[in-house]
Formats: structure tokens, sequence, C-alpha cells
């Protein structure tokens, strides 16, 4: 495909992006001379090569396929990629799966039943005709692909593989997300896949000892929790004790009777050899096998009740099964899990099991019974208790359910993962069940440890902090919670603390133990960094680092299994321990304690660090309950931020530090969390209640308050009146939510009210964010997109200023669109190239940008995401901070200004803040009244501990507040032009058509992505009468270009399935902005009763029904009755 200089040619390995008269530079993309659109594309092949998703070639860059597969639609567009496959694919079976020859064949379905004649796939690019042309993405494209690399191996693959079931089980699970059909042989395929080995033992007459494996899954219990049970039939596992006894080794696989098969990976099997070793015992070997059972087997491979090498927390190795409470957010895992979650009853004394597949259900149940009145439900012959708060968090939970419907493969790998042995802890969700009581020491405090460098000196408040930790030590405390300000040294202070234990441990006062410091991936390079800068040598010797090469040598085998591929699922996540417990300080990530907690869980740690402890604060999360699982003698936890959601993270944080010295989780959010929910609650009494309970073990100091020599801070706010265009559109917005305000009774307006929020978010910021593509407003010249913003209008001045004294500033901004236009802003108005790092930049790329951006003397100016800035970074050579866009959690701004204004700051640090104000209503605006409640919670969160973020309800009160401000109807002129088509996106296109049939009358919706080849569904009439119209919507970019036969085929495709669906009569059209069809276009038209709407009729419609672009604005994308 080629433009005017950029061009893309797909290759094996990705596609190739070109470029004519142009070098492989990509800071190119300020060139003057360069059309606009491919500027844009040059200036997103940058970004996309910073972030590790392409990397350079001569004269060009490629972009591996699985990363243009997962492209969204703003990059898909801007790279002129083609659009994604909409409609079905089916994949049928050439023989039996232990058929040499055995094959799967892919058929891309055409619509009409039919599949594409020879389509041709490279890759994530498919071309199913002379003129159609489309992407394979997401799930699709994984699914396709592991298709074809199974087809490509087959003849390699013996029969009786297991790797033929096991890659057969990957190819049912991603088609299954992606609704590809299978046909009727590989449906009724049985594939067992056992993950959990336990044992039963059998006294047998002779007064011998028989182990028998038994496979098995856990099931939600009849009351409480759940249960492990058998996963085979008593005759299929008869079936399956034979044949182990019967056949010397282990077997990949095993046939059973009714067709099903076992299949064993790598890990189930060492486990069977295990058993195998001891299967029958007599006499000495007998009574030591009850004895110690882990001396036979080992416990990472199988179930066992003998738990005295673990934590005195540890209660068994099983399987994790996330506990749900209404107060809590879905875990934030990168999965759901697999078998569903725990939702406590009334009362919390029991919990009731909900799958994902149930989850809609109640939450409708829920609802139906707020919208009554009614404080309870029955649900499976338990009674739940109904709140607001039971109904968000169901919402989320199946909102996370239906996004590891849509993940990678990668992401379902990891959810495999969830079924992998781990340590079930003592929670004390319901009540308290583990506590740890205090056991003075006589030690004296105050003392530095001699490893401490002589040149290191500490400031007072360091001191102080040491001190301070040696005194919860001596105290005889299992922890403690040291939450300083950003910047204060934390790191610092917990690494003499450290070395003064190891000096204990010299003089033999105490067992000598390692140490474990568990920390964000980021921060691995600053710990190691930080020890040898601190600390002598010879205290801990060479810090081991268990993390990437270092983890993989020490994993059993490599980590996979053998015979295995890259990336599948069967993971062995086993360590030499005996390696471990040898070195002194071993320093880890969150994740690899997470996987590698049953190996990790057998060390004597001496002292556990965790550090940015806000990682835990989710007491339910895997993560959490892998850290509380360590066997720890003292545990310190570091964070600037120990609240950042609610009071919940506070109380799990203080569950590893002080387990048991505050109410169990249910009580505590009885008597903290759930009163902050009610208007009447004295929430700064609350507050300093719980302030005071955890003062013993909780210390926190501000830089203001404690770091002398610090520089001043000055923070200062600019209300900015909006200009009139942005002013407009404000208003415009604020009216129509008003207008189309829907009823309360009838559900929905608090969805309505919070879309109302994102779009007065983002017109705040610039007022054509919500409406135009980013290659409209990348082509408008820099003085114009900055004058339709206030808040860019001050940013500009700002950095005038900046410039002017040779100072450095960093802009914090979230919205990827929005820093690539100040990117180009920036270039067009100073001649500056300047860094973004955002969450997608890889860690070593964010360091170097950083550190580039530190060393060039002078005026200079980088773009970060508040994201990305909570951790790792330390950015002391700028002195001004611009928060262009606000977060919703004051702390998280907080901790991007710290990346600022810390130890090694030498200037005065200027924060500014732009607000966009309404000239008509002083602190009106949604900006001040967003700035108003950011400080109220930032205050509140200093004083007495009130959690910063911001609540939904907080969220609705504000919109409310801000819709009620009435300033008439919007000035005429604000209805759609052609010029706004043309600059649209896409997707606003498909949104435009779908208000302009309802205009006409129609109910009418944009369907989602996967349409089968219509973009909008346009009904009218009542059900057995009803008619419609089915539209596919090309939007193009250069309205001179003629629209292809492509669009006509795909909705001639589309009319069966949705007559099918709705079960009425639909006519076709294919909506374009531009000027015409091509000749083969309209005759294909003619042949299928298409009807062709090209500019000039669509000029037309905009005349006869305009609309206005509020309307676009909250119009419904998928997520309506009418779409399949």
């Amino acid at each position: 495909m080629s433009r005017e200089r950029l061009y893309w040619e797909v290759t094996d390995n990705g596609f190739l992006f070109r470029f004519r008269d142009l070098s492989s530079d990509l800071t190119e993309w300020g060139r003057a001379d360069l059309d606009p659109s491919d500027s844009l594309a040059v200036q997103m092949l940058e970004q996309l090569t910073s972030e590790g998703r392409g990397h350079y070639v001569d004269n060009g860059v490629l972009i591996p396929h699985e990363m243009v597969a997962d492209l969204d639609e703003e990059e898909r567009t801007i790279l002129g990629l083609p659009e994604p496959f909409p409609f079905d694919v089916e994949i049928k079976s050439s023989g039996t799966l232990d058929a040499p020859d055995f094959r799967y064949l892919l058929l891309f379905m055409n619509g009409k039943d039919q599949p594409f004649v020879n389509p041709a796939r490279q890759g994530a690019y498919l071309r199913v005709g002379a003129d159609q042309e489309y992407l394979l993405t997401g799930d699709l494209f994984r699914l396709i692909e592991s298709v074809e690399r199974f087809n490509a191996r087959a003849g390699s693959i013996p029969r009786a593989a297991p790797e033929r079931l096991l890659r057969f089980a990957e190819i049912a699970g991603l088609a299954r997300n992606v609704g590809a059909t299978l046909d009727h042989y590989l449906n009724s395929q049985s594939v067992v896949t056992p993950e959990r080995v336990s044992v039963r033992l059998r006294s047998l007459p002779d007064g011998s000892l028989e182990v028998d494996p038994i496979f098995c899954e856990e099931v939600p219990g009849k009351d409480e929790g759940s249960e492990v049970r058998p996963l085979l039939s008593q005759e299929a596992e008869a079936d399956f004790l034979k044949k182990f006894d019967a056949l010397r080794n282990v077997r990949d696989v095993y046939p059973l009777q009714d067709g099903v098969k076992v299949v064993l990976g790598e890990r189930q099997k060492e486990a069977l050899r295990r058993v195998k070793a001891c299967r029958r015992l007599t006499g000495a070997e007998k009574e030591a096998f009850l004895r110690a059972p882990q001396e036979f087997l080992d416990p990472e491979l199988i179930d066992l009740d003998h738990l005295d090498h673990f934590s005195d927390r540890v209660v068994e190795i099983g399987v994790y099964r996330p506990r749900f409470f209404p107060f809590l957010s879905a875990t934030g895992e990168s999965w759901f899990p697999e078998g569903g979650v725990i939702v406590e009853t009334a009362g919390g004394s029991k919990g009731v099991y909900v799958s994902p597949e149930e989850v809609p259900a109640l939450k409708e149940r829920v609802q139906e019974a707020l919208s009554s009145g009614k404080t309870e439900i029955r649900w499976k012959e338990e009674v739940l208790p109904v709140s607001a708060d039971l109904t968000e968090a169901l919402k989320e939970l199946d909102i996370a359910y239906k996004t590891v419907k849509d993940s990678s493969v990668e992401s379902l790998a990891r959810a495999r993962t969830v079924t992998r042995k781990i340590l079930i802890i003592k929670d004390n969700f319901e009540e308290l069940v583990y506590k740890c009581e205090e056991k003075p020491r006589s030690v004296e405090i105050g003392r530095l440890p001699k490893y401490l460098k002589p040149e290191v000196r500490l400031l007072e408040h360091q001191y102080e902090g040491i001190k301070w930790l040696q005194n919860a030590w001596v105290c005889g405390r299992r922890g403690a919670l040291l939450a300083d300000d950003m910047g204060l040294g934390k790191t610092l202070q917990a690494l003499v603390f450290m070395a003064w234990i190891r000096e204990l441990m010299d003089e033999e006062f105490i067992e000598k133990r390692p140490m474990l410091v568990v920390v964000p991936q980021v921060l691995l390079t600053n710990w190691a960094e930080e020890y040898t800068r601190y600390l002598k040598p010879e205290v801990f010797g060479p810090p081991l680092i268990l993390h990437g090469d270092v983890l993989r040598r020490l994993r059993y085998d490599g980590g996979e299994s053998e015979g295995e591929e890259p990336g599948t699922y069967i993971r062995k996540k086993r360590l030499n321990v005996e390696y471990v417990k040898k070195r002194r300080l071993v320093i880890t990530t969150y994740e690899t304690v997470r996987d590698y907690q049953v190996s990790l869980g057998q060390v004597d740690w001496g002292v556990m660090v965790l550090d940015e402890a806000q990682k835990i604060k989710n007491p339910t999360a895997l993560v959490t309950m892998a850290a509380k699982a360590m066997k720890y003698e003292f545990g310190i936890c570091l964070t600037g931020t120990p609240v950042e959601n609610s009071w919940i993270d506070l109380w799990s944080i203080l569950d590893f530090a002080i387990p048991g010295h505050l109410e169990p989780l249910t009580d505590f959010a009885r008597k903290y969390h759930y009163p902050l929910k009610k208007q009447g609650t004295d929430v700064e009494a609350l507050g300093r209640e719980l302030k005071e309970r955890v003062a013993p073990y909780f210390l926190r100091r501000t830089k203001e308050e404690n770091l002398k020599g610090l520089p001043e801070k000055k923070v200062m706010y600019y209300r900015v009146p909006m200009p009139d265009c942005q002013l407009r559109r404000y208003m415009e917005c604020v009216t129509q939510a008003r207008r189309t305000l829907p009823d309360p009774q009838g559900g929905g307006s608090g969805r309505h009210i919070l879309r109302a929020i994102q779009l007065l978010y983002e017109i705040s910021l610039h007022p054509d964010l919500p409406c135009l593509n980013e290659a409209s407003l990348a082509s408008q010249p820099a003085g114009v997109f900055i004058s339709a913003s206030a808040k860019l209008l001050k940013t500009f001045e700002i950095l005038d200023d900046v410039r002017r004294v040779g100072d450095k500033a960093v802009i914090f901004l979230r919205s990827r669109k929005l820093q690539r236009l100040l990117q180009r802003a920036i270039y067009e108005r100073y001649g500056l190239k300047t860094a973004i790092v955002n969450g997608e930049t890889l860690g070593e790329v964010r360091k170097r940008l950083v550190d580039e951006f530190q060393a060039k003397p002078g005026f200079n100016v980088i773009i970060m995401s508040p994201d990305a800035a909570g951790v790792g970074l330390n950015v002391v050579a700028a002195n001004h901070v611009i928060h262009l866009s606000r977060p919703w959690n004051p702390a998280k701004e907080d901790q991007a200004t710290d990346r600022v204004y810390r130890i090694g700051q030498k200037k005065t640090v200027f924060v500014h803040i732009p607000l966009a104000v309404h000239p008509l209503f002083e602190g009106g605006s949604f900006d001040e009244k967003l700035d108003r409640l950011l400080s109220r919670k930032r205050q509140l969160s200093t004083t007495v501990l009130l959690p910063p973020q911001v609540e939904e309800w907080e969220k609705l009160s504000l919109a409310e507040d801000v819709i009620a401000c009435d300033a008439g109807e919007p000035e005429e002129g604000s209805f759609l032009t052609l010029r706004d088509v043309d600059e649209a996106a896409p997707t606003i296109f498909e949104m435009i058509v779908a208000a302009l049939f309802r205009k006409m009358g129609y109910v009418a919706e944009p369907t989602p992505t996967h349409d089968r080849g219509a973009d909008v569904v346009a009904v009218v009439g009542e059900s057995g009468g009803a008619r419609g119209m089915l539209i596919q919507c090309k939007h193009v970019k250069r309205p001179g270009e003629a629209v292809g036969p492509a669009a006509v085929r795909e909705i001639a495709a589309a009319r069966g399935i949705y007559e099918l669906l709705h079960g009425c009569t639909f006519n076709l059209a294919v909506v374009t902005n531009a000027y015409g069809f091509t000749r083969s276009a309209v005759e294909l038209a003619d042949a299928n009763g298409v009807t062709l709407v090209a500019r000039e009729k669509l000029a037309v419609w905009l005349r006869d029904y305009p609309v206005e672009h509020a309307e676009v604005w909250f119009s419904i994308h998928g997520g309506g009755n009418l779409v399949p």
C-alpha cells in the first residue's frame, strides 16, 4: 500500500514501513515538506519503536505481525492499514487428531455461509479478493497462528504425542473466544488436562499402605469456600489406576472409558513418578511416610497436608480461589478466575459461589432489588446483602470476565496458571485467625551499623526513621509501615536497618537468615545501585537479583517442560531453594514472589521488605496472598501512598506488617469503609480515630516538614476563560446531557452522566478531542490548534517563560492522542523534539529518554503520563511541572510532581495547573469543580488518611452540579457539516450515520467491531411488521478517492445473519463521505439491491436531518439491543 511518501509492504516478519525521499530517522516527522498524513504516520512509528512494538531496519521500520494485530483503531487509521476482518471463521478437521496426516482446515467465511476462495494470508494480513484486504486482529490472529503452527509441524509430531491434544485444547479455547465454529468431530473431542494431583492413602489387609494418585478439580463447597473432588468418575479412575500400575513408566496420554483422554504435562508426569516410587509401603518406610510425606512427595507437585516448612500463616497448598466482597473492585490481576468468585452473604458469615457466567444474572437481580427498595435477595439458598457497592463491583467483575474472553493467548496462559499450587493462608477476612503477638527483644537502638559507608551522611529524619524501625523490631513487632513522602529516602532507611540486623546476626545475637526485598520490576536496578552506594559490600555480598536470566538458571529444567514450545501452558514454577537460602540478600519482583511462592515460602527470611507496598493493597489479589505467605521474622512496608483508593488498602498493607492488630476485614469495612459512602458521616472524626489506632505501626513524614534544604515548591493555579469555540462545545455537551438524561427509574442515568463526565474532561482539554480524528487535528497549524484550548494557551505561555530562563519542564498528560498532538505543537513552536514517556514505553527506553532529556543543556520539555511516573523515575533536572490533565486521585498527581520535587533538586519547583473556566459561572466549570474536589480529597488524605481516590458517587455528584448550570441553548451553527464528517474518526462517522437514521425515524445503533459486514443497524416498526436498513460506512481521508466494491460485498453478506437475528427484512446501503464509487462497485450494488449514498446525498441528509455534535457524542456504540 502506498501513500505520498510513506508506504508499507507485508513481509514474513511483519509490516515494513518505508519512506520515499526520507531517511529511516523517524525524528524527521517534523519536516515542513511532508504531507500531514505521512508526518503523523512517521510520528506514530517513532512512538511504536520507543515502546518496543517495532524496530528499525534498512530505510524503514518493521512492526511485527503480533504487534500489528494489537494496534487500536486510531493507530491503524494513522498508518493506513486495512480494517479488521468482519466475518466468521470456521475450523474443520481432516482426519482424526492422532492420524499422521491430520490437519486443521481454516475457512474464512464470506457472510453467506460460503468460504472465500483462495484467501491469501501473510501474518496479520489477509487478502480474500482482488480488492478486499483485511487485518486479523487480537485473538483471531492468535487462533490462525496457532492452527498454522500446528499444521506446519503436524507431520513431525508423533501420532501419540500429547502435543497434538495440548494444541487442540489451545485452539479450541481461542476459537471459543472469537466465536469461531468447530466442526462436529472437533466439538466431540473430550480431552482432560488435569492441573492438580493429590494422593489417597489406603490401608491394605496385610498392613501395608497404598498411595493412590488422584486427579482433582476444585468446585464450590456446600458451605463456605470450595472443596476439591476427583476429576474422574469412579469407573474412569479405576481404569486409570489399572493402566498406571500395568505400565512401568508414566505415559503422556491415558485413553480411558467413554473416549476420555487424560493428557499429562511434565509437571503432572513428575508427580506420578514420585507416587509410583512409593506406591506401596510397609514397615519403617510406611511410618516414615506418615510422619513426613514431603520427604517422599514434592509438595509443589502433589497436595499434602504437612506444612511444617512454611510460615505458620500457611494452612495448605491449594488452588487460589479469590474471595469477593462488595467493598472491593476486581483484583486487578491479568486474568479472571476460571471457576468464579465467592460473594459474601449477609452478615459475612459465609460465601456463595458465583461463576463468571452467572455474574450478569446476579447483577440484574441486585439492580431489580435496589429499584424496589429491597435490602437483601436470596441466591442459591443464601441471603445476600443488596447495595450500590455490590452492583458496581459485579459490573467490574462482568467487565473483567469479558476482558479475559477477549484477551491474548498470553493472558489465557496466565489464566490457566490459576490452578497452579499456591500457599493458602489464614486471611483474617471474616475473623481473626492469624495474629502475631509482640515478643520484645533486649537490644540498644540508635546505633548505626558498621557496614554503613563513612561518606554517607544521614539526614535527621532518616536517622529518626531508622531508630523507629529498630524500636519496632526491639518491641517484638512483626513489622512496620514506613510511609514517608516520595523522595525522603525510604530505601536508604530500609537498607541501614537491614545492615543493623545483619550486624546482630554476625554477633550471633540472632540466627543468621537471608533477607528478601520485593520491588516493582522497574526498581530492581535502583535497589542494587542504592545498596552499592550506601553499604559496604561485605555486609551482604553480591545481591541475588532473582529476575530474568538468573531466575531462569535457578528454575528446575529451565522452567519450561521438555518438548513444549515457549509460551504454552505447561510450566514449572520451582526454584533451587537451597541455593537461594545461601545468599544473604535477594532482590526480586512481586510477580516472581507470586509465581514462585511455594519455593520462596520455604525460606526463613530475617527481614522482608516490600517496596511500593501499595502493590498489596487489594487483600484478595494473588500477589497479596503470596507476599503474606512468606516466612519472615520482620516485614517492612515502604510506600508514599499507603491509601490510594480506600482504607481497605491500609488494612491490607498492615495485615502484612502487623497481622491481626486490626479487626477482620469485613468488620473493618463496616466500621471504616461503608460510613464514607453515607451522607452525614463525620469523615474527619472517623479518620482521626483510625489514624490514632495505627500510629504505633505507621510512620509518615512529608518533605515540607522534614526535608531541610529542599528548595521551595510553588503551586500556581491559572483560571483561563475558554475561547469561544471551546465554550460552545462545552455548553453543547452540558445542554445535551441535561436534555437526554434518562429517567432514573428506568436505569442508565448513572452511565449517561459518567459519559458526560468523560466528554467534559476531554472538551476542557481541547474542544475537538471527542470528535475529530488525529490526522485532522495534526494538520492544523500549531497556533490554530493551541488557540482553541484555554489550557493549551496557558501551557504555551508557561513554556515561553520556561524557555526564556533556560529551564526544563515536564508536562503530565494521559491522552496518548493529545500527547502526540502536543509533541507536534511544541516542535512547530520551538523546534524542539520532545520525548513521550507513557505506560507502554519500555523500562530501558524510559530511562534513556529521561536521561537524554536531563542531559541536554538549557530549555527542554518532556511529556509524561502520570501513570508512567508512579515509580522508578527521577527528573530533578526539570523544575517546572505542568499538570495539563488531572487524575481522579490527587495522590497520583502528587507522585508525578515528586519525580521533580525530591532530594537532588537544586532549584525552586513551579507546579502549574491551568483550569478552563466558564466566563459566566464563577467557580462552576468542570475544571474548577474537579480542582476543589481533588483539593478536599488531598487535605483529608494528609490530615486523617482519608482515601484520596475520587469515588464514583463523587463523580456523579460533580457532573450533576456541572449539568445544572444552564446558559440556554447552544448557538446556531453547532450542527454537523461535511467538513466535520471528513475530519471525524471512522467510529465517529458510524455514530453520525446512526444519528442521521434516528432523525429519519429509525431506532439505530452502530455495531461492535466484529460486525459481520454491517456498521449500523436501523429498524422501524413493531415486531412482526418491522423493517430496517443495514448500513456499511466507508469513511475516507481523501474524499476524491472512489469507494470500491468491497464495501458492497460486505453489506450484502451481512443481510442473512441480521435478518435471522431480528426477524425482519433489511434493505442495504453503503454510506460514504467520498464523492463516488467505482464502476465495479456500482454494478455490484445494482445486482444486489444495495443503495449507494455518496458525498452529495450525504450533504442533503445533513441539511434535511441536522445533527448536533453532542447528539453524536452521546450515541451508543454496540451497547443497545439491536446488535448481535
